[in-house]
């Protein structure tokens, strides 16, 4: 396994689709990232969170 693999197990309804889980976690995930590590945001986006 990669450093940086991430493996989760999650258990969900199966009324939700796959792939809102996904977009989900990703948009949790992003906005985490760059809350902690406010020079990744600037470096990614500009000085602005909007670019």
């Amino acid at each position: 396994m990669k450093p940086d693999c991430v493996r989760m197990l999650i258990s969900m309804s199966s009324s939700i689709a796959l792939s809102k889980l996904a977009k989900y976690i990703g948009g949790k995930s992003s906005r985490k990232l760059s809350q902690e590590f406010e020079q990744l945001r600037k470096k990614l986006l500009g000085s602005t969170p909007m670019g």
